[in-house]
């Protein structure tokens, strides 16, 4: 996988970072400062997880049965790294966002 993606969902995750930590804090302001963050940081995450999952389930009810496990494997495998990347990416960006408001 070309270093180009994984920078681009990293700067992605934490854009999304910075904006839902901006949206926790107006919304629910009474959150400690841990919690608003770690909810801010796993939200990506948990989309992009339940994404991979529904499609390596699509992936593998069609098609061969030997390619399709093996499509399905593949998917669940970057649909990972692409989680773990989200909720790395989502996580600098909260804290920076909340660095920058001062909260």
């Amino acid at each position: 996988m070309a270093w180009t993606y994984i920078i681009a969902a990293f700067l992605l995750a934490a854009t999304m970072g910075m904006a839902i930590a901006s949206l926790i804090a107006s919304i629910r302001p009474q959150w400690s400062r841990a919690r608003r963050l770690l909810v801010s940081a796993a939200v990506l995450p948990g989309v992009t997880l339940a994404a991979a999952l529904l499609l390596a389930l699509y992936v593998r009810g069609h098609g061969d049965p030997s390619m399709s496990d093996l499509a399905a494997a593949a998917v669940v495998r970057l649909g990972g790294l692409f989680t773990a990347i989200a909720f790395a990416g989502g996580l600098a960006g909260a804290a920076v966002s909340r660095r920058r408001r001062g909260r």
